[in-house]
């Protein structure tokens, strides 16, 4: 199993708190149910177990010393929540970790997530945002794939619209009654990034963007008559990082306008 950076953070920050607990206060005859030294602690392939011991830890703080306490400048209550917190991370994991072993996966997942929904500031997006990083978890690549490309779709809309208006034609099909495809958005978008009014009010947009967007199309194209036999797992997760930081641009681009 392979970690993103939010993981491998979490984890760190657990072991941290774990080991301090540890040496602190913990009496290894108060639970019997691990074996686990410090070393095993810091490794990684025992996230399972180190997960587990995290949580008899919690309970054994709450229970032996009340998260209200200060003992010597260790305030509990507020490490409890710390390694809470990095539980509340590390637990959808595990989860993932042992039903991939339960029903013999040979897929890998390389992130436990592939939108962070703090890229987006408009909170209509939150639902969508979930149920992307849910398809994701559930293994249904096609449709997280899709979903990705039609939340592309809808950003490129709501800055077009916004920018041009009553110019409706830029983003919306009259005759259809529906929005432009997506490559007349792209194109339409790329055009208007280029005009004096937009690099006056919002600023020069990088065209490392416009070539992620032409990406997604020419994947549309190639994917019309065999969309169910692709890698859409491989495709989104190597693009992860450029996927957030163009939905965070066009958050950004949004906001500006």
């Amino acid at each position: 199993m392979k970690f993103d950076f939010k993981i491998k953070k979490a984890f760190s920050k657990l072991v941290f708190e774990l080991l301090q607990f540890k040496h602190k206060f913990y009496n290894p005859a108060r639970l019997q149910t691990f074996d686990l030294d410090d070393d095993s602690i810091n490794d990684k392939k025992n996230l399972p177990m180190v997960l587990e011991y995290a949580r008899e830890t919690l309970d054994y703080m709450k229970k032996k010393y009340g998260t209200h306490n200060v003992y010597q400048g260790y305030h509990f209550l507020s490490h409890a929540n710390v390694m809470q917190e990095q539980f509340d991370i590390l637990d959808p994991v595990v989860k993932r970790i042992i039903r991939g072993k339960e029903l013999n996966h040979s897929e890998e997942f390389e992130f436990i997530e592939i939108i962070d929904e703090k890229n987006i500031s408009d909170k209509s997006y939150e639902e969508v945002v979930a149920e992307i990083n849910g398809t994701y978890n559930d293994e249904y690549f096609t449709s997280m794939y899709i979903m990705v490309r039609k939340l592309l779709e809808n950003l490129l809309y709501d800055c077009l619209k916004k920018y041009y208006n009553a110019d409706v034609d830029k983003y919306y099909n009259t005759p259809k009654g529906q929005h432009q495809g997506f490559g007349t958005l792209i194109g339409n978008f790329n055009d208007m990034i280029r005009e004096t009014r937009f690099k006056t009010d919002v600023g020069d947009i990088e065209q490392r963007f416009i070539d992620l967007l032409k990406e997604f199309q020419e994947k549309g194209n190639k994917d019309a008559h065999s969309l169910f036999n692709l890698p859409h797992q491989d495709f989104i997760e190597e693009r992860k990082g450029k996927i957030n930081n163009l939905i965070k641009k066009l958050d950004w681009i949004l906001q500006k306008l």
